[in-house]
């Protein structure tokens, strides 16, 4: 078993492996995706070793570990798989250190039929497998395969920085590569992308919109005829300004005769009901003096001394009775 003796042991991150194709010493072989997620739990608590080296097993993983396997998972976003994994030998830190990649083992369990995988050739698919280790690599088997040492590291090691000076070699890495606009947001490239589809064509239609109003528009010293006779467009329009703006001064009109013939009523009904007030008044004071009880019946109050007066009225004084 191998011992450490100068540092602690250290936690990666790693991008290992993606679907595709991969070229052998004397086959051609295709794995896709749907095979990888069946086997990619068997990479978990693998040994991570210095180099491949066959027959790796339980019963001997300890005497060749660098370290081990911790964690597997898939970006959508890059659609490749991504491991984490702790060393814990200085050379295998060193390793990584002096910028070595990874590359992963399996012994593939199920076969597929040949054939052509993005207009490239194989002879074999595989369906199913058992991953043995992970093997620290100078030169890996797949294509931008990279080793990070925290979260940090890996959002640089997948994310395509904006303003990055960096060729992109194929397409699919573009689509599936992502933008980090600010400090806290990344948005994928490709909605970006059609983001920037949605703003020409919406400035084309608004420069259309433009151009098709410009047409509309009529000159000023154009000319129309009207009853036989042309008159320039300038014309016409001071024609109707004039015409508004008298048909403004009428309805200013309007509106003050209105407003004066509603003061007036007002000031004809306020004098009606001070006449009527009087009437009523002089009315009931005449009722009392003459007896009219039908204008005195119209009094809001009739007090015990109103009655008595009107039975004095009725009939007469009333007599006290002599006292013999």
């Amino acid at each position: 078993m191998k011992k450490n003796a100068k540092d602690w042991a250290k936690t990666y991150g790693a991008k290992f492996l993606e679907q595709g194709v991969c070229k052998y010493a004397n086959e051609t072989i295709l794995i896709k995706n749907d095979a990888i997620f069946r086997m990619m739990h068997t990479l978990k608590g693998r040994p991570v070793i210095i180099l491949h080296k066959d027959d790796i097993k339980p019963e001997n993983m300890e005497e060749h570990a660098d370290g081990y396997v911790s964690a597997v998972r898939y970006h959508e976003f890059d659609a490749s798989f991504h491991c984490d994994f702790v060393v814990f030998t200085d050379e295998g830190n060193q390793k990584i250190k002096d910028g070595w990649s990874v590359s992963c083992a399996y012994i593939p369990t199920e076969w597929g039929m040949g054939g052509e995988w993005h207009s490239v050739p194989y002879d074999r698919e595989i369906l199913n497998g058992e991953f043995t280790h992970l093997a620290l690599v100078p030169n890996p088997r797949y294509e931008d395969i990279t080793i990070y040492e925290n979260s940090k590291k890996e959002k640089e090691a997948m994310v395509f920085k904006l303003f990055q000076k960096k060729e992109v070699e194929n397409q699919k890495e573009l689509q599936n590569a992502v933008v980090e606009i600010s400090e806290n947001e990344e948005i994928p490239l490709k909605d970006l992308v059609e983001a920037y589809k949605n703003a020409k064509k919406n400035e084309a239609d608004e420069e259309k919109k433009k151009e098709d109003e410009e047409k509309e528009k009529v000159n000023m010293d154009d000319e129309i005829e009207v009853d036989g006779e042309k008159v320039k467009v300038k014309d016409l329009v001071n024609a109707y300004k004039k015409a508004s703006k008298k048909n403004e001064s009428d309805e200013d009109k309007k509106d003050e005769d209105e407003d004066k013939k509603n003061e007036d009523d007002k000031e004809k009904e306020k004098d009606n009901s001070k006449d009527n007030d009087q009437t009523h008044f002089f009315s009931l004071k005449k009722a009392a003096e003459l007896g009219n009880e039908e204008l005195q019946n119209e009094k809001e109050y009739d007090s015990s001394m109103d009655k008595v007066k009107r039975g004095a009225v009725r009939y007469g004084s009333a007599q006290k009775p002599k006292v013999q």
